[in-house]
């Protein structure tokens, strides 16, 4: 198929961009060249005040659904510009705020001023309603190695007078041009410890563990290329220049930190990381076998921040989590999803139970993949949590729930809350009884054959909550609905030894994701700023009619009492 540039597939818009210029007084200029290639070019001449300014506007090829490019050569303002593209910022990044009836000329007319007001305003809060609301933290604009990330805390408050010092560093791995690590001590000059990565980062995997010089840099550094941005370093701080070379891997690297402050919420300003990493051949040196750096092989690393308050920030109402700790029994489908969202949404520790191990068919609907099979179920995931959520700690817990009581005592005494999504009626009841004994709550979540449907039932211990037998006779008495299921929806898989139910993951993960919620509204205890309270106690799903016909997700809830048929002791 031929692709036609934007103004044959819109007749007459051409004609409309370009008159709209004309009517506003901007002179311009069409790069032929450009324009054979059917891309439009055009270069601005545009007049705010006594000042006339030269542009330059690219359209993108699927104009007008995007917006036009307009660059500033000739200017270098401190705010709303990348300083190397000299793009201009004339809108807010998300493309919502481009109208494809706008044109050229009214982001010229209306939005330039504008840009220019604000950008020479000493004082930026007396005209904060000419911009968007949003920090620009400048060094985001650098080109960075692909695949490569040195991981820092937030939170750290570097004195500003510090000038530089010692880094370590764990590197978690090295592949071609990519390097991954993370700063586990910023150091003065003598190597006295003044930051230290939280344990969660300090306790990531590392291939090795070694120093590099770092220093503070008082602007931003204009510059692209990393051997020059090296060199202004060097300039402003010589101690950087003796290169602390480390053969990592068989590799001769040096590394170096770069701290630099930027906004990075509308007025306010804090330390961003920036790395240079530089190499030479193995068995290249200079005088004094001081080795020989490969321009072509020097890089941008840039410093992301890892620490728990990074991350707390994005998920305000589940921050609390970080002191909480959560028993999953039964880590299938359901399990797992659990286990994942839980560690998501920061929750501090997790102890994770379950006796199987991963069966290579099961990948359809578990979240590791084929290189999890036959690796044991507990230990394949609490692995992969602990590697990617570093604040929180997963534990594996390699045995069958119901043949040893002081371990499945201990599931539910170390922990503030227990799951459990085995699906197995006799464990759900088992562990139903300990939480009670313990004043712990019980969240059972299962799915239905064929994964129409499921179910996730809150059984709190307080007095005069209902027990596990109430919510049985509260099912047999049709309070609570029964889930649909496909009638035909188990099979006992090849070489398995046992049954299991046919359904596709994108459908179980509904019950895990309720089961989640459930668990860490319960864990909030309805307190103000955390995760909402849930007024019911049991939530039924549907995602399938009588009929078999595919429905969007649908649950209908419930609030139990206890149930008056109820023989056992509800604590009151």
């Amino acid at each position: 198929m031929t692709l036609h540039p934007w103004w044959k597939i819109f007749p007459g818009r051409l004609r409309q961009e370009l008159r709209a210029l004309r009517d506003i007084g901007v002179r311009y200029e069409v790069d032929r060249q450009a324009f054979t290639e059917e891309h439009l070019k055009l270069k601005l001449e545009v007049r705010v005040g006594e000042s006339t300014h030269r542009l330059t506007a690219e359209y993108p090829d699927t104009y007008p659904y995007f917006r036009v490019d307009v660059e500033a050569p000739d200017l270098s303002l401190n705010v709303h510009q990348n300083p190397f593209t000299k793009s201009l910022c004339l809108l807010g990044r998300r493309s919502e705020n481009w109208y494809p009836s706008w044109t050229l000329a009214k982001l010229v007319r209306d939005q330039f001023p504008k840009l220019l007001a604000v950008a020479s305003a000493p004082d930026r809060s007396a005209v904060s309603d000419l911009e968007e609301r949003q920090g620009e933290p400048l060094t985001t604009f650098y080109p960075y190695t692909h695949d490569s990330v040195v991981l820092v805390d937030g939170a750290w408050r570097i004195p500003t007078d510090l000038p530089g010092g010692w880094i370590e560093v764990g590197v978690q791995s090295l592949r071609g041009q990519a390097f991954r690590g993370t700063v586990i001590n910023v150091c003065d000059s003598q190597r006295g410890v003044v930051a230290s990565a939280p344990d969660g980062l300090g306790r990531l995997p590392t291939k090795q563990v070694t120093w590099f010089r770092w220093t503070r840099h008082s602007d931003f550094i204009v510059e692209t290329d990393p051997n020059s941005l090296f060199g202004v370093v060097g300039d402003a701080d010589p101690r950087v220049r003796p290169f602390i070379w480390q053969q990592l891997e068989g590799r001769i690297l040096n590394l170096t930190g770069i701290l630099m402050q930027e906004e990075v919420l509308p007025g306010s300003r804090a330390d961003a990381w920036v790395f240079v990493l530089r190499e030479a051949p193995v068995g290249s040196k200079k005088k004094m076998g001081t080795p020989r750096p490969a321009r072509e092989k020097t890089r941008l690393v840039q410093g992301q921040r890892a620490g728990s308050a990074d991350m707390a920030q994005r998920t305000p109402e589940t921050a609390f989590l970080q002191e909480k700790k959560v028993s999953i029994v039964g880590l299938g489908c359901v399990g797992s999803g659990v286990a994942l969202e839980l560690a998501k949404s920061g929750c501090a520790s997790l102890l994770l139970a379950d006796w199987d191990a991963v069966d290579a068919g099961q990948i359809v609907r578990w979240p590791l993949g084929l290189k999890a099979a036959g690796r044991q179920k507990s230990e394949a995931l609490a692995g992969f949590i602990n590697v990617n959520w570093p604040y929180s700690t997963a534990a594996p817990l390699t045995f069958r729930v119901g043949h040893n009581p002081t371990n499945d005592t201990s599931i539910v005494k170390l922990a503030d809350l227990v799951l459990d999504c085995s699906a197995e009626v006799g464990v759900q009841r088992y562990l139903a009884g300990i939480c009670r004994k313990e004043g712990k709550t019980l969240i059972m979540a299962s799915t239905t054959p064929g994964a129409r449907g499921g179910t996730v039932t809150c059984v709190r211990s307080g007095p005069g909550e209902p027990c596990f037998h109430c919510f049985e006779l509260h099912q047999d008495d049709g309070f609570i609905p029964d889930p649909p299921q496909d009638n035909n929806g188990m099979f006992q898989p090849v070489g398995c030894a046992d049954p299991t139910f046919t359904g596709a993951s994108f459908d179980t993960m509904e019950i895990s994701l309720m089961a989640a919620r459930t668990a860490v509204s319960e864990l909030a205890g309805g307190q103000k700023g955390k995760y909402p309270e849930f007024p019911w106690n049991v939530a039924v799903l549907s995602l399938r009619s009588s009929g078999g016909e595919a429905l969007p997700p649908s649950w209908e809830v419930r609030r139990c009492k206890r149930h008056p048929a109820c023989g056992e002791n509800h604590g009151q």
